[in-house]
Formats: C-alpha cells, structure tokens, sequence
C-alpha cells in the first residue's frame, strides 16, 4: 500500500512539474528578442551564435527595423551581428559602417572600445582586399603556368619532330654517300 501511494504521490509530482514546464514563456531559438527586454552585450552575442543562417536572417531584419526607430542598441547588435565569425551574413564593410554611425552618438567614456572595434574592421576589410588581390595573382600565375607548360610540351615535340627529320636526312645522305662510293668504285 506504501509502495502504490509513493507511486501515486511521484506520479502527481511529475505531472504538476510538466505543466509547470508548460506555462514558462517559451523563446524559439530563431525568434529575436523581445523588444523590451534589455540584454547585455555579452548576452545578445551568446544568443546570436547560437542562430543558424535563417534566424541570423531574421534577428537582422528585426534589428534594422529596431534601428530605424532610432534604437541605439540596435544598432551596435547590427555591428555585432554583420561581425559575427563564421556567419554567412558577416559584412565587415556593413559593421563598420553602423560602427561609424553608432560612434557619432556615443560619449567619450564609450568611445575608446568601440574606437579599437572599429580599427579592427578596418583592418579586417584591408586584409580581405590583399586576400582578394593575392587570390587573383595566384589565378593569373597558375594560368600563365599551363601557357608555358602547354608552350615547352609543343616545343618538346617540335624539337623531337626535328631530331627525327634530321636522323632521316642523315640515313639518306649515309645511303647517297654509299651509292656514290659504290658506283664509283666500280
């Protein structure tokens, strides 16, 4: 009897605790956040690498629209979003550009981070421009690389096309020579 009423009593528990679970605000993973809900910079970046690419899609567009209401920390979500590694919607030339737009409002307490964020992009977007430009470089000299390889491989045959044209008219100058002492040793 102890045994069922312990059964009965873990049973009412664990269906108090599941509907409990049920009635909790449930944010889905690729949802923006609540507009009245501050978050911390360090909260919104873990909330945000957590997205996968539609939510990442979502979350900009709900930016932006919070930025557009004159939102200042919308904005500085949109740098952190468009500077998010490995993010298919990363946009160092965009980030800096709100990061520009974000510094003209700040105070000078706020200033020297974001100063150095901002020399960051910028170095980011210089060293995205070399690698763009050695990537060309690299395509130009693999290219010419074929030409020239293409080039000796049809002088490598020209010149054994040659060799045995030049062995031909030595055995008919042999033959020649030979027909000549033959018939004129006769």
């Amino acid at each position: 009897m102890f045994n069922l009423s312990c059964k009965c009593i873990g049973l009412i528990l664990a269906t108090i605790l599941l509907s409990g679970c049920e009635t909790l605000p449930f944010l889905p993973q690729n949802e923006p956040l609540p507009v009245n809900q501050p978050v911390s910079a360090e909260g919104y970046y873990k909330k945000i690498t957590k997205l996968d690419s539609t939510g990442l899609k979502t979350e900009v567009a709900h930016q932006q629209q919070l930025a557009e209401t004159g939102d200042e920390q919308a904005a500085i979500h949109l740098v952190m979003l468009y500077s998010l590694p490995g993010s298919p919607l990363k946009n160092s030339q965009l980030a800096r550009s709100h990061l520009r737009q974000y510094l003209q409002k700040q105070s000078d307490d706020d200033l020297g981070l974001l100063h150095l964020l901002s020399d960051q992009l910028d170095e980011q977007i210089q060293l995205q421009r070399e690698s763009t430009e050695l990537d060309e470089k690299i395509r130009r000299l693999q290219s010419d690389l074929k030409k020239e390889q293409r080039d000796r491989e049809w002088l490598q045959k020209q010149k054994q096309s040659l060799e045995q044209q030049l062995q031909q008219l030595k055995a008919i100058e042999r033959n020649i020579l030979k027909r000549e002492a033959e018939t004129n040793g006769k």
